[in-house]
């Protein structure tokens, strides 16, 4: 998280300077100083630091949006890339930050120069120490924060996935018991998907979801036997038993995985 403007501020720049000297400032051999030069080139550097790897909202995007993550991996990913850039391009605008500042601070000392060029000169020194201490002051907690919350929702989401889990293996020891579509629609296929919906973002039920993409709660839907014409009561709930059988093994595995997390 950073604090500091990403635009880097036209008071700073070689072209504000250039405004402030006079024609003989920029006659005189005397008043020359190259901090023209040195400011464009500071300003350069500084628009090549990326800034988005240096803020957690900016990064990673809302962490609220839980599914769009699948690992805490990829907000230390993200943060590592963030560690890179201060220790890369931030530290090399740094370091040219207080090259020119005390460039500019020798300027401000010329007494060839106009009165407007020593006082923007002045201006321009302090101003570019006060950039040096924003970026000096940047502070990637803010991915910290973002992974613990992450976290905070992951453990709610785990909670609520047993719940879940529990739910269907009641709802499927119904069907069993009555193995009717109607059944299977009003006790288990909306219980599937709550199962589904953690299992499909999160990567550590990664081999999991392998298996359990295919349980959707819509299996009745999709079967073709079901809709063969004149089918009999009797072989529908075959079919539905079927399916319920198909579902308890792997539920049952689950079910174990997740009493253990």
């Amino acid at each position: 998280m950073y604090t500091v403007l990403t635009k880097f501020p036209d008071a700073l720049t070689n072209k504000s300077w250039q405004k402030k000297k006079s024609f003989l400032d920029k006659a005189k051999a005397k008043t020359k100083t190259g901090l023209g030069t040195e400011l464009e080139a500071v300003e350069k550097s500084w628009d090549k630091i990326n800034w988005p790897s240096l803020d957690a909202t900016q990064a990673m995007g809302k962490v609220d949006q839980s599914a769009k993550y699948k690992s805490a991996k990829e907000f230390d990913f993200a943060k590592a890339v963030g560690e890179s850039e201060v220790k890369g391009q931030v530290a090399v605008v740094r370091k040219n930050l207080l090259k020119v500042s005390k460039l500019a601070h020798t300027t401000s000392q010329n007494k060839d120069l106009s009165k407007d060029a020593i006082k923007k000169a002045q201006e321009i020194a302090r101003g570019l120490l006060d950039l040096e201490t924003g970026l000096r002051d940047i502070d990637l907690s803010d991915f910290d924060e973002k992974k613990s919350r992450w976290l905070e929702l992951q453990a709610m989401q785990l909670k609520g996935l047993k719940k879940a889990v529990l739910e269907l293996e009641v709802g499927l020891t119904a069907v069993a018991k009555d193995p009717t579509v109607d059944n299977w629609n009003n006790k288990v296929k909306q219980k599937f998907r709550s199962v589904g919906n953690t299992l499909g973002n999160n990567d550590a039920f990664k081999e999991d979801w392998k298996v359990w993409i295919n349980f959707d709660g819509l299996q009745i839907e999709k079967d073709p036997a079901l809709k063969v014409k004149g089918i009999t009561e009797e072989a529908q709930k075959k079919i539905v038993l079927g399916h319920v059988k198909t579902a308890i093994g792997p539920l049952q595995k689950l079910k174990v995985k997740v009493a253990k997390m």
